[in-house]
């Protein structure tokens, strides 16, 4: 370990930082071609990524090995959240993850964290082996879906589907599904300026929502109030997001629990496209 650097990273190591994650990734099933603009929104908005617990392994001036996290409450639990790990070819095998998350978890102790997550892809049996080892455990099954049907113009009913500039206190009282980390509320308000809110009414009132990033066509959140499910609410909602979609929709990381919301998604014309583990590591 003498020929390499560990650090905690800074706004200093930006352009580093997406240099090496472009890298790392060069040879995932899943591609990450972010342009700088692309890859500063994902960190600074969409992950809030915390400097102070994110770590690097440098080899020289090059940035070999990363762990990219951020800070927020989930579950009632103050929870670290990991939006990037990545060794880049020629400095693989050497164990750099596991030194990295050494010094990690000294600091989430030391400030009161509870608990680690991320996502893997389930056939990564590679990168779910370093995990494992690190101490995370496999708590979720997850899928990925992509829409491959384009919806019909759904049939007149009494539902009216307006744009909303801010989340509204009673969002959390509509859903029973609990997203995971990155979908949650108190995650999207640090990427409002990318987000678009959708919401359903009846007579005035507030009876479902839609959050989305139209550039990408990503559903963030969906949900609509028990009392009127099974109205068309949410075939209004999905539909008036792929107007403005630039590119078809996806939706990401749904528990496999949760078997009412994936048949609502295939009803619509979404297909599985990956799964993944969810894993958490308990301090």
């Amino acid at each position: 370990m003498s020929n390499y650097r560990f650090s905690q990273l800074s706004e200093n190591d930006f352009d580093q930082m997406h240099r090496s994650f472009l890298e790392a990734f060069n040879d995932y099933p899943v591609k990450f071609d972010l342009t700088s603009r692309q890859f500063e929104y994902r960190m600074l908005n969409k992950l809030n990524i915390n400097f102070d617990v994110s770590y690097g392994a440098f080899s020289g001036e090059k940035l070999a090995a990363f762990l990219f996290h951020t800070i927020n409450n989930y579950k009632g639990r103050e929870t670290a959240y990991n939006g990037g790990t990545g060794v880049i070819a020629g400095h693989r095998g050497r164990n750099l993850i596991q030194y990295l998350y050494k010094m990690a978890l000294t600091d989430f102790q030391k400030i009161g964290v509870k608990s680690i997550l991320l996502e893997v892809l389930e056939n990564n049996a590679f990168a779910i082996k370093l995990y494992e080892e690190v101490g995370f455990n496999k708590t979720k099954t997850l899928n990925c879906f992509k829409k491959e049907v384009l919806s019909t113009k759904p049939k007149k009913r009494n539902i009216e589907i307006k744009r909303a500039t801010a989340i509204q206190d009673n969002f959390q009282s509509f859903g029973d599904y609990t997203p995971t980390f990155g979908d949650t509320l108190e995650q999207v308000i640090f990427n409002l300026e990318d987000e678009s809110i959708l919401t359903a009414l009846i007579d005035g009132n507030l009876i479902g929502y839609l959050i989305f990033q139209a550039k990408i066509g990503r559903i963030t959140q969906i949900a609509v109030s028990k009392d009127y499910r099974r109205l068309g609410a949410g075939s209004a909602l999905i539909y008036a997001a792929e107007q403005v979609s630039a590119v078809p929709l996806t939706v990401m990381n749904v528990d496999c629990n949760y078997s009412d919301l994936h048949t609502f998604l295939i009803n619509q014309g979404f297909r599985k496209s990956l799964t993944q583990f969810e894993m958490e590591l308990k301090l």
